[in-house]
């Protein structure tokens, strides 16, 4: 199997395929890293003190990396497309594809898995999703995600199954849509969180607004035809709970940090990595407007990130928030 993107996730997603597979490739995108991970086992700065298996092999080259009998595809939402089209002339026909990326693409509206195919239209398409912490995959700590794609178009359980150690359990479904909602929104209410937390809000506070993101979630999930039962579980509650509540969430330390006072684009510039919440507040928004949904919590984010709405201003009205979406959503 080949793992695309030698980020923190994807080094952590090919080190739980090692455990099976005899070879694993991971691609960078920089000839450098990739040289510097087959010398060292390490993937610094993403994942460090944490060795690899010596049995994953690093690549630069696309055409290499798309030898595998199945691909999983982990470069963040805002490039999977750019690099998907790059990869398309080295796939064969039938090779399952699976998007580990959160998102929604800010120019078409497009969810993960509708990109990809896209731009490799003669492969099947799964979505792996759900609350993963790269480290703890990486240490082998007991971690449950889902694998969803819709009935008849993907090999889900001969993937999962693949997948799957005792510490790493995937979970088939046939809910690409609801499994992909969750990902993408949870990243935008897990900056609201880490405001309130740097603000000094307190835990009721963070409550009402993962409740009020959890039902802007479901909401939008069930417009775009996902089922509430999806959005309930390990792709939306799930992935929610992790998000909003960790310090290792990138997405709820830089909410921390405009919390406690800091310019949301100075932090967006010196962020080394990508703060997916910010990139993806403005298509989610978007697909709500087609949906005529209106996302209270996505929207004062936006204001937030965009320097229009103040910290004080967000957090005097956050409880009025969580009422307004129990109304008329609950």
């Amino acid at each position: 199997m080949t793992v695309i993107g030698a980020g923190a996730w994807g080094t952590a997603l090919a080190s739980v395929l090692a455990l099976r597979q005899p070879v694993v490739r991971l691609w960078a995108h920089d000839p450098a890293r990739a040289a510097r991970i087959n010398a060292t086992h390490l993937n610094l700065p993403y994942l460090p003190d944490l060795p690899l298996p010596a049995n994953i092999t690093a690549t630069a080259s696309l055409a290499e990396a798309a030898a595998g009998d199945a691909i999983l595809l982990v470069v963040p939402s805002h490039h999977l497309r750019t690099v998907t089209r790059q990869l398309a002339p080295h796939v064969r026909a039938g090779t399952p594809l699976v998007v580990c990326a959160k998102g929604i693409e800010d120019t078409s509206g497009l969810l993960m898995t509708a990109v990809v195919a896209e731009e490799i239209s003669n492969c099947p398409v799964a979505v792996l999703t759900g609350p993963s912490f790269a480290a703890e995959v990486v240490r082998q700590q007991p971690t449950a995600v889902a694998l969803a794609a819709a009935p008849g178009t993907a090999p889900v359980a001969d993937l999962a199954a693949a997948l799957s150690q005792p510490f790493f359990s995937v979970c088939p479904n046939a809910d690409p849509i609801g499994s992909q909602i969750g990902g993408a929104v949870k990243n935008v209410i897990a900056i609201a969180c880490g405001v309130l937390d740097g603000a000094g809000c307190g835990d009721n506070a963070r409550a009402a607004v993962m409740t009020a993101g959890f039902l802007e979630i479901a909401h939008l999930a069930q417009a775009l035809g996902g089922r509430i039962e999806t959005v309930m579980g390990l792709t939306g509650f799930g992935d929610l709970t992790l998000t909003c509540n960790s310090r290792a969430s990138r997405n709820y330390r830089f909410g921390r940090a405009v919390g406690e006072g800091g310019q949301p684009q100075a932090l967006l510039a010196a962020s080394p990595s990508v703060i997916e919440g910010a990139e993806n507040v403005h298509a989610v928004l978007d697909l709500a407007a087609r949906c005529g949904l209106s996302l209270a919590v996505c929207s004062d984010v936006r204001e937030l990130i965009a320097d229009r709405l103040s910290v004080a201003a967000f957090t005097a009205h956050i409880a009025t928030t969580a009422c307004h979406n129990e109304k008329i959503f609950a």
